[in-house]
């Protein structure tokens, strides 16, 4: 079926030529589990290609992608935002954003370069948010 989108040739919904039409060559095994891991909704509508199979370009985006995601904290972890102590629910690596949750269930969408309290209680600007909880603390702008 790739075969076949590479010899008709097109374009993808980025706008651009096809891949396999311009310069993919091989063709590598492309799991759903890469578009869960870039946070993509499982819309087979969304990720699928005009050849029908998952998006070539979600293989060789994932490094990209893996590397955005060393400037944020993993989910889960307890953060101290101006507004008080919150759990990371969800990142955006291309708003630099994050969503947080407060034990209240309030939600508050923070920048990786906002003001933060670090766990020593020092108003700080990071580059990145600091965990309250040890871990990696990030350089002062």
């Amino acid at each position: 079926v790739r075969d076949e989108a590479r010899r008709i040739g097109g374009f993808g919904i980025c706008g651009l030529k096809q891949c396999c039409s311009c310069w993919l060559r091989e063709f590598e095994p492309i799991t759903t589990q890469l578009a869960r891991e870039q946070n993509l909704a499982l819309n087979p509508q969304k990720i699928s290609g005009n050849c029908g199979r998952l998006l070539c370009c979600l293989l060789y985006e994932q490094n990209h992608y893996q590397q955005a995601l060393t400037e944020f904290p993993q989910l889960g972890s307890v953060y101290r935002t101006e507004k008080g102590t919150a759990t990371v629910e969800k990142v955006n690596v291309f708003t630099r954003e994050m969503i947080v949750k407060h034990p209240d269930n309030y939600e508050e969408k923070v920048k990786v370069e906002e003001n933060v309290t670090d766990k020593y209680g020092y108003r700080t600007t990071y580059r990145r948010v600091v965990n309250i909880n040890g871990g990696d603390e990030s350089e002062s702008a």
